[in-house]
């Protein structure tokens, strides 16, 4: 009688996935790490300043404005800066895109428009988001906070006469006050991903990615 006994250990291939490409950020230096470099400026009154801080090896933009030179309540009215680059011609009609930046502040300001302004930042801003608002209030915690929203281009959104992104410091204050802003951000919005569950594959690629061994016992006994 003869007894076979074979025993044969698995083979595990590993299959390896690319993390998908990260979409690329539609505004130029926006991390201001070369400072003001790509954006314009506006300084509205010499009370309304716009400058580059570093902290460590950090580089922001901080937006300043003397004590004095704001009407309360009233818009555009006092002193106001801005900041911007244009954007209309890097977007795709009839698509969402993703917004970020963050700012800091310990002042209360009234009135901070992250919109679309006309080539001199000066005559028309517009809404970039209308749910975060033309006149958006910052918190005054005097800590970094990141806000986010979507938007979605139309054949007539932006507008012909705003072609421009901006952000707008719009002193409504009569006691002066400072806010910084970082890392601003345009981004195609990424679709949601979708979960499967995958399949062993086997390719030239994984082959030898995890080498599995097998053992072949043969056992003859004779009776």
């Amino acid at each position: 009688m003869k007894n076979l006994t074979v025993k044969l250990a698995s083979i595990m291939v590993l299959s390896l996935s690319a993390n998908p490409a990260q979409a690329a950020n539609l505004i130029f230096n926006g991390d201001f790490s070369d400072g003001l470099n790509g954006w314009q400026k506006v300084e509205f009154t010499s009370g309304a300043k716009v400058s580059t801080v570093t902290e460590g090896d950090n580089t922001f933009i901080q937006m300043h404005h003397e004590r004095g030179g704001g009407v309360p309540g009233i818009p555009f009215a006092g002193d106001w800066s801005a900041i911007g680059q244009e954007i209309k011609s890097k977007l795709t009609p009839n698509t969402t895109y993703s917004f970020s930046y963050r700012y800091k502040t310990d002042d209360v300001i009234e009135c901070l428009v992250v919109g679309l302004s006309d080539p001199t930042l000066i005559f028309t801003t517009v809404a970039l988001n209308q749910d975060y608002g033309w006149c958006h209030k910052p918190i005054a915690n005097n800590q970094w906070i990141t806000d986010t929203f979507q938007f979605t281009t139309t054949d007539v959104f932006p507008p012909a006469n705003t072609p421009m992104f901006s952000i707008t410091y719009n002193y409504l204050s009569a006691t002066g006050g400072d806010i910084y802003i970082d890392d601003v951000s345009i981004k195609p919005a990424q679709p949601e991903p979708v979960t499967s569950v995958p399949e062993p594959v086997m390719s030239s690629l994984v082959l030898f990615a995890f080498a599995g061994f097998s053992t072949l016992i043969v056992r003859k006994k004779r009776q």
